[in-house]
């Protein structure tokens, strides 16, 4: 199999699976991984929790966008978002350009399920869970439109790559995209 000529952008909300997905995906199509966070990170020499603590969330959207724009697609790539990138119209028109989005749709109690033991999640409180299902709400109508959505509730990572493997393959609409 060819490997994938145009990015694929893996969004969704925090704890559904991009970072985990996109390394099964990357494997599978040779392509490079680049999780975006992990970018952040490096660029800024912090924690994305100490990005936040110390500049606040609007400093790191802006940061989030700098690094996303930055990026060069002269090889195959798989791109892990953040949580919040594809909230950005900016962003997404971004993404529309230059590759394909698919929106890892996960269940919120999965989710909660999921990062109930990870403290490195800045907008996530296991005491707050009402004003995180509000952000996981608010971001939806923004996830809608990713160009693809696959749901990824009580599925593991390789079933998921392998999903997205036979929609690349058998999708006429994305043969354009893929080869």
């Amino acid at each position: 199999m060819k490997t994938v000529e145009r990015p694929i952008f893996l969004v969704g909300f925090m704890g559904s699976g991009k970072t985990t997905v996109g390394k099964v995906l990357a494997k599978k199509l040779q392509a490079q991984l680049i999780d975006l966070d992990q970018l952040i990170v490096e660029k800024a020499t912090r924690s994305i929790p100490e990005i936040f603590q110390e500049f606040g969330e609007d400093y790191f959207r802006k940061l989030e966008s700098e690094t996303l724009f930055t990026l060069s697609f002269n090889a195959p790539k798989i791109v892990a978002l953040g949580g919040g990138t594809f909230v950005a119209e900016q962003n997404r028109e971004f993404i529309k350009k230059k590759g394909f989005s698919i929106w890892l749709n996960c269940d919120f109690d999965e989710l909660v399920g999921r990062l109930k033991q990870d403290n490195s999640r800045p907008l996530y409180r296991a005491d707050n869970l009402e004003q995180f299902h509000k952000l996981y709400l608010s971001r939806l109508s923004s996830y809608s439109q990713a160009d693809l959505q696959i749901d990824v509730t009580k599925k593991r990572p390789n079933q998921v790559a392998r999903q997205i493997m036979e929609v690349i393959l058998k999708t006429s609409g994305l043969q354009k995209f893929y080869s």
